[in-house]
C-alpha cells in the first residue's frame, strides 16, 4: 500500500556510507521507494511512497499500482520514475520488464527512470540490473553531491523534514565516506551499462544466466563453478 511523506527516519536509510554487506548492522532492512507516475489519464501527477513488507519487495507495490492503470482500457502511455533507497533485486528487474513488454503488446507506452542511492548485492542481482538497461529501463546515477541530495531532502512530495533535521542528514550525505561510497558505485553502475550494450541477447532465471555477444555464448549455472563457452561464424 502506499505509504505517507516520509521523516527523518526513514529518509536517513536512503544515507548508507559503507558498501553493502560490511558493517551489516548499520544497514536498514527496510526498502524505500518514492514512485511519480504520469499517463495519459492521470492529472496532476501521482506521487506515492511505498515500504517493502516481508516476502513482498518495493517495487511490486508499484507495479500493482501501474497494473491497476493498465486496466482502463483508454490507457496508452506511463511515464515513471523510482527513487530507490536499493537497487532492484534480479525478480523485480525481471517483473519490471515482463510488465514493460505487456504495454508494448498492447500497443502502449512505458518508459521509466529509476535512480538508487545504494546497490543492492549487485554482484547477485547484476544481470537482472543488465535486463534492465536492455529493454530501455534508464538508470540515473547514484545519487552523488551535495546537488542530488539537496534536492531529495527539499522535495516535498515525498519528504517532510524539520530546517535542522535537513541540515543533519545532508552532512550525513556529505561525509568522505559516502562520497567514496558514490564513486565507487557510479563505477560499478557504469560498468553495469556498458556490459548491457554491448550484450546483444540475455536470458536470466534463478538457475541459469546466457549472454551472447559477438558470436560467443557464455552459459554460466547458478550454485556450480561451471562456465560453458560456445561460438559460431
Amino acid at each position: 500500500m502506499p505509504k505517507r511523506p516520509i521523516g527523518k527516519s526513514d529518509a536517513k536509510k536512503f544515507i548508507v556510507e559503507h558498501k553493502y554487506w560490511t558493517n551489516r548492522h548499520l544497514w536498514p532492512n527496510t526498502t524505500i521507494a518514492l514512485s511519480t507516475v504520469n499517463s495519459n489519464l492521470a492529472d496532476p501527477t501521482a506521487h506515492n511512497v511505498y515500504q517493502n513488507e516481508p516476502g513482498k519487495h518495493v517495487e511490486r507495490f508499484f507495479l500493482e499500482k501501474l497494473q491497476e492503470l493498465s486496466q482502463n482500457e483508454e490507457l496508452v502511455e506511463i511515464t515513471a520514475n523510482l527513487v530507490q533507497n536499493y537497487s532492484p533485486c534480479a525478480t523485480c528487474a525481471d517483473e519490471i520488464v515482463n510488465f514493460k513488454k505487456t504495454m508494448e503488446e498492447r500497443q502502449r507506452s512505458f518508459s521509466l527512470t529509476i535512480q538508487f542511492s545504494s546497490f543492492y548485492n549487485h554482484d547477485d542481482n547484476r544481470e537482472g540490473l543488465k535486463n534492465l538497461v536492455k529493454n530501455k529501463i534508464i538508470f540515473k546515477k547514484v545519487f552523488q553531491g551535495e546537488k542530488d541530495w539537496d534536492k531529495f531532502l527539499k522535495n516535498d512530495n515525498f519528504v517532510t523534514l524539520t530546517t535542522d533535521d535537513k541540515q543533519e542528514l545532508l552532512k550525513m550525505a556529505k561525509s568522505d565516506a559516502r562520497r567514496k561510497r558514490e564513486e565507487n558505485d557510479n563505477e560499478i553502475l557504469n560498468d553495469i551499462i556498458g556490459e548491457a550494450k554491448d550484450n546483444k541477447a540475455i536470458f536470466s532465471s534463478n538457475k541459469i544466466n546466457i549472454n551472447i555477444s559477438d558470436n560467443i555464448a557464455f552459459i554460466m549455472l547458478h550454485e556450480t563453478k561451471y562456465c560453458m563457452i560456445f561460438s559460431w561464424t
